[in-house]
């Protein structure tokens, strides 16, 4: 059941009309020199908001960088799109990537490294939900018990021997919802802040954009969701037609 209908108070209805609105709202006050301050609202007050509130996203919310889109103020309970534990992150928009690009914005506003850092502390959780197919998931499980379910490219060197036999790990990248495409423009754009010298971060983002670009589909298009590249032998580029007679 959604928090929404179980009357539980409920700090993050939506993460971008919360989180990222408030702290976009208060870098850019704290950029805007020519604004004038009231006694109420003043750029240190502001500065000190916006320092508070990443602070208890990060300490109070985050599972190892991740995030959800809704929690109960208690934290008794979490959601993605479906009901989580405090050890899974959403990728799928509302979540991870959405919060990364405020504290990357926030960043990109005010000059000040904490954001920054706290945008590549993101990064990293996103990381550690690449797939083997070089996208994500809706989810990531951070929990090593959990994470045995899935190609992920950092556990790689934990899988079994190829026996021959299909992978039973889940490898599949989405593109439905926005999900692999918010992970890697955050991850470009994170990766373009720090110079493109962060090592691990700038391969997993070539690797990314390399699996993204071999998984179009011959005509031009792309799947919702792939774990590898098409076979062009099965994705013949065919003139569009239409038959004499369909069902209505």
């Amino acid at each position: 059941m959604s928090l929404a209908g179980v009357g539980q108070p409920v700090i993050l209805t939506r993460m971008r009309t919360t989180l990222l609105a408030a702290l976009l709202t208060g870098a850019a006050l704290l950029a805007a020199p020519s604004v004038a301050f009231s006694d109420e609202v003043c750029a240190e007050q502001t500065a000190s908001a916006l320092r508070r509130g990443v602070t208890f996203f990060r300490t109070h919310v985050a599972a190892r960088g991740g995030y959800l889109w809704r929690y109960a103020a208690d934290f008794s309970e979490r959601e993605g799109e479906l009901p989580a534990s405090a050890t899974t992150v959403w990728v799928q928009p509302l979540g991870t990537p959405t919060v990364g690009m405020a504290y990357l914005g926030a960043y990109e506003l005010t000059g000040d490294s904490y954001y920054l850092e706290s945008a590549r502390e993101t990064a990293a959780a996103l990381l550690r939900g690449q797939l083997a197919s070089g996208g994500w998931d809706y989810r990531i499980e951070m929990a090593s018990a959990d994470r045995k379910g899935y190609a992920y490219r950092l556990d790689l060197d934990t899988l079994p021997a190829s026996s021959g036999k299909p992978p039973t790990r889940r490898n599949v990248t989405t593109l439905d919802d926005n999900t692999t495409q918010a992970a890697l423009t955050f991850l470009v754009r994170v990766d373009r802040a720090f110079d493109f010298e962060d090592a691990v971060l700038h391969e997993a983002v070539e690797f990314a954009l390399h699996s993204l670009l071999s998984a179009q589909y011959p005509n031009g298009a792309w799947p919702q969701r792939f774990t590898a590249s098409p076979d062009p032998e099965k994705f013949l580029v065919e003139r569009a037609s239409y038959p004499e007679t369909w069902s209505r």
